[in-house]
């Protein structure tokens, strides 16, 4: 046990309970879960990703790479979740991640031991590339489950997140994202214009680096700034404070992304916050320095174990040392001097610290070792000594090692300012020596980047930086910035860095200590030829873990250079992309998910087929009956019957989920001629016709019948699946393509319910139904359209067929359509009439070699579906340029055939591969597709479409459909796609 309670910080002592892998302890209010567990002691949090080695506590906050934990259980279990910023609530289930039996006792540790007996052959970089290749049909059995066990961090819930989570979209004149003393004095500033500001913070308190200073007499002042800020920017009504949320993603149009943590019935809200200013203080984090097992439970940050000092009130251990390449980390050691709390050494990599720092370390009695190194932390699962050395002067050897005892090491290799949301604006960051980091380089337009998120760590001139934008913003926006109060104290922000990149040591060296990435890994991907910095991220997955390279990424592009001969700028930097942070899935489902993923739509008559103990099916965004089982029927025994039904005698189906489009105005015949492939500027009124829509590459979009009621009004009926595309495709080309036509497009799909009547008897059936209408051949012939009235309802009834039967479609007002639907079903009594669903009305379709979206999948053209003679010559229309290519009409191409199975009962799977050598490799031979199939009574045979090359000239050949995912080969004969009436003899009457 290290880490203990040592006052009260900013925290108080109001406590809460909450249980680490079941084991109770205590939190005070206010505690991230890390605080929480160093004030418990807890050294060992979980297991690495790769080596299983031991992690602890690294920081206090988003640049976390130790302790990932799971937060909660069931299906509220938020795996890889970093304890540094997950608040405690009372009852908070913390779990450890990565190990078993338990986080001290792993078993898997034993990759940690075999990679230090095999150092430079076993899971070093690319290990899974060079080390599985043989034999490669084990790679999916064995090899890959296996690594994915052993390797990885949290486990995903095996159950449905219950939470809610929201989606919220604003707008705003100026953006501040972060809250620390830059942010808040941009955003204090900004808010006096008037303009609406809205600040992002992804910590639970705000204050930034602030937070790090100890909360004593000296600090009141400093402390008293930073509450009357916060309170005045809450009491202000143009202003909106979002706190645990992290902004993660800037796009196009200065559109911010955020995640915002809630306590509540919400669990996270995401918002979408379209911005016309941006003012950047995220601030900078604190990068590790690279040694010997620098990964080692109680080797924090330094800004880590001062804000858990400062800020949480828990000392990170009870005898701490420091390793520093800078000033700033002398601070953590004064503090926890200051605080009583024994400080053994402090280890500066330079030669010359400052006269200040000198006196501040020997008026308290701290050894100072200058122009030396920690070589290595010792422990067996956490720090209990460095072993330290002389650093020589040209920086590649030591000498005189020695041991200095601790329970935690406190280090620091300089600041890393967050770049990365400013990256995402297009501009790459510039490489800085004087702090050895990389800042912004030209903003972005509308944005600032200020204080320590531009490299400016100093107090004062990081809060006048922060004001000076937020005037420049609001100026631009015609509004005027206040003045700010400036803080009563400074904090000189002039680190004074000498970098060093990495110890000269052995033992393992961590650059990126989520991902086990080690400086031996960087030297070994430049030496197998990875020189790029991309190459290296991916090679090695540095960067690639949910800090994303925040404390890694620097450390690796020196690393790389010094290998590679170049300087640092000259190396570069990996693109930046959102997100920057680890976000839910929950936040952009919202509450769309399940039943709400997308509205199910029902159709007027939808009692009806649940009384009739209709099966249902997803059809589009419609609830479909798809079939009407009777006794114990199948799903195979009942459409066969509804087809043989349908043939002999009549059925009804429900096809309300057609798009319907009204097309009206002077020039609605001449916008039709343009859209179509045939002419409907010559349909007579009263009449319907079958057109076809080509994309503008010449391939087939949508297919469906256009009746003519005026000589300037027409009604489109489309497939279910392009209803709303084909009525956004009319749109479209009426506002861009062709204003000058004088046309409005309505969609009617809701005013309309809509009915097949199909059958031998469904001429019949009408006429005892609608004994007003006239339904005989000469008044009635096929295509041809009737207005009507039932009760006071209108009625629209078309004569055409998708069955291959006399058919007809009959359209009532959707408030009326399940009377029209119930008087249809009474009148057909007499001649045994029977509802169908989709199953049967699919089977019909096939028999008559009608083609439907398993056909028109947006590869196929005309002469594939055998339309090409209905293209008109005598107009142009949209694809005509493209339709004629030499590789849309060669005779090679896949054609739309008929196919029958030479042994009637054996089923032809969708999907399959036509091939003509039953034992020929399905890729080596495809010869084309099989698009839909079912079994048809008529026949007694089980029948399909599909697509054959050449398959014009093809008629009577056998192949086989093989069906390589289930080993199935099916031997079928070529025949016309027109099974059943290929005269039309039926349809007409």
């Amino acid at each position: 046990m290290s880490g203990f309670r040592h006052g009260a910080g900013r925290l108080g002592d109001a406590q809460l309970n909450f249980t680490f892998d079941g084991k109770p302890m205590l939190a005070r209010v206010g505690d991230t879960v890390a605080s929480a567990l160093l004030a418990n002691g807890v050294e060992v949090v979980g297991r690495s990703f790769k080596y299983h080695r031991p992690r602890g506590v690294t920081s206090s906050g988003p640049e976390e790479t130790g302790a990932l934990v799971t937060i909660g259980s069931g299906g509220k279990a938020d795996p890889n979740a970093r304890a540094t910023m997950e608040p405690v609530t009372q009852g908070l289930e913390v779990f450890s991640q990565n190990c078993f039996p338990s986080p001290k006792f792993d078993l898997m540790s034993v990759n940690g031991l075999a990679g230090a007996i095999l150092p430079g052959s076993l899971f070093s970089a690319g290990f899974y590339y060079k080390t599985f290749m043989w034999p490669a049909a084990l790679w999916y059995k064995f090899y890959e489950p296996s690594i994915r066990a052993a390797a990885g961090m949290g486990v995903p819930p095996k159950v449905a997140d219950p939470d809610i989570y929201d989606r919220i979209q604003s707008f705003c004149d100026v953006a501040v994202v972060g809250g620390g003393s830059a942010g808040l004095a941009a955003a204090l500033s900004a808010s006096q214009s008037g303009l609406r500001v809205v600040l992002f913070d992804e910590h639970n308190v705000l204050g930034g680096q602030l937070l790090n200073e100890a909360n004593n007499e000296a600090n009141a002042d400093l402390e008293q700034w930073r509450a009357d800020t916060i309170a005045a920017l809450e009491a202000a009504s143009n202003v909106k404070v979002l706190t645990r949320t992290v902004c993660w993603g800037r796009f196009d149009g200065n559109m911010l992304a955020a995640h915002e943590s809630v306590d509540g019935k919400v669990r996270q809200n995401y918002h979408k916050v379209q911005a016309k200013k941006i003012i950047i203080a995220a601030g900078a984090i604190e990068r590790p320095l690279v040694f010997g097992n620098n990964d080692k439970p109680n080797v924090m940050l330094a800004s880590g174990a001062r804000r858990m000092l400062n800020h949480y009130g828990t000392a990170t251990g009870k005898m701490l040392a420091v390793f520093t390449n800078n000033d700033s980390a002398y601070q953590t050691a004064f503090d926890y001097s200051d605080a009583g709390i024994q400080v053994s050494a402090v280890v500066d990599s330079r030669q010359y610290p400052s006269q200040a720092l000198l006196d501040g370390c020997n008026s308290r009695g701290i050894t100072l070792h200058t122009q030396a190194v920690v070589t290595e932390a010792k422990g067996w699962q956490a720090v209990r000594s460095i072993e330290i050395a002389d650093l020589a002067a040209n920086g590649q050897s030591v000498s005189n090692r020695r041991r200095v005892a601790c329970d935690v090491l406190a280090h620091s290799g300089g600041w890393t300012p967050q770049v990365q949301m400013a990256a995402h604006g297009g501009k790459p960051p510039v490489y800085d020596k004087k702090i050895a980091a990389f800042v912004v380089g030209d903003q972005a337009e509308d944005t600032y980047s200020v204080g320590a998120a531009e490299g400016e760590n100093g107090l004062l001139v990081g809060v006048a930086q922060a004001v000076d934008a937020a005037k420049a913003a609001c100026a631009e926006l015609g509004g005027k910035a206040g003045s700010v109060a400036q803080p009563p104290q400074d904090r000189d922000g002039a680190t004074n860095i000498v970098p060093l990149w990495s110890v000269p040591a052995k033992g393992k060296q961590l650059v990126d200590i989520q991902h086990d990435v080690t400086a031996a890994d960087v030297i070994q991907s430049h030496r197998e030829g990875f020189v790029s910095v991309e190459h290296l991220k991916r090679y090695t997955t540095l960067g690639m873990a949910n800090d994303q390279g925040r404390t890694s990424n620097v450390n690796a592009l020196a690393i790389m250079a010094e290998c590679r001969g170049l300087s640092i700028a000259e190396t570069g930097t990996t693109r930046f992309r959102a997100p920057l942070a680890p976000v839910s899935m929950g936040g952009f489902g919202g509450r769309e998910i399940g039943k709400h993923f997308k509205p199910v739509r029902r159709t007027p008559m939808q009692e009806w087929h649940e009384k009739a103990g209709a099966v249902f099916v997803q059809a589009g965004m419609y609830m479909r009956p798809q079939y009407y089982p009777q006794a114990s029927e199948t799903i195979d025994d009942a459409y066969e019957r509804e087809t043989e039904h349908v043939r002999k005698k009549v059925g009804i189906c429900d096809v309300t989920s057609l798009g319907k489009i009204e097309i009206v105005g002077p020039d609605a015949a001449e916008f039709l001629d343009r859209v179509y492939i045939n002419m409907f500027s010559t349909l007579k009124i009263g009449k319907a016709r079958y057109g076809v829509m080509l994309r503008e590459d010449g391939i087939v979009y949508d297919d469906g019948t256009t009746s003519r009621f005026a000589e300037d009004r027409f009604f489109m009926t489309t497939t279910t699946a392009k209803a709303g595309p084909v009525m956004a495709y009319l749109e479209r080309c009426l506002e861009i393509d062709w204003p000058e036509l004088k046309v409005r497009v309505s969609s009617v799909s809701e005013r309309w319910g809509a009915m097949a009547v199909a059958g031998p008897d469904s001429r019949a059936t009408l006429t005892a139904a609608f004994p007003s209408v006239d339904f005989s051949n000469e008044t009635f012939p096929f295509m041809g359209v009737v207005h009507a009235e039932h009760n006071g309802a209108q009625m629209v009834i078309l004569r055409i067929s998708f069955s291959g039967e006399m058919a007809y479609e009959v359209y009532a007002e959707s408030e009326h359509a399940t009377d029209v639907w119930q008087a249809i079903i009474d009148a057909g009594q007499a001649y045994d009439i029977v509802p169908y669903g989709l199953e049967t009305l699919g089977a019909l379709r096939i028999e008559k070699g009608h083609v439907t979206g398993a056909e028109l999948d947006g590869r196929v053209t005309l002469g594939d579906v055998h339309m090409d003679g209905m293209a008109s010559k005598k107009k142009w229309f949209v694809g005509k340029n493209l339709k004629d290519r030499e590789g849309m009409v060669h005779p090679d191409r896949p054609q739309l055939v008929g196919l029958k199975s030479v042994d009637p009962r054996t089923p032809i799977s969708t999907g399959s591969i036509l091939v003509t050598d039953a034992n020929a490799s399905a890729g080596a031979d495809k010869q084309g597709w099989v698009s839909s199939m079912t079994y048809s009574p008529e026949l007694g045979n089980f029948i399909a479409l599909g697509f054959l090359r050449g398959g014009k000239d093809r008629i009577g050949e056998r192949i086989y459909a093989a069906y390589p995912v289930k080993g199935k080969t099916v031997e079928v004969e070529v025949v016309s796609n027109h099974f059943v009436d290929p005269t039309n003899e039926r349809v007409k009457g």
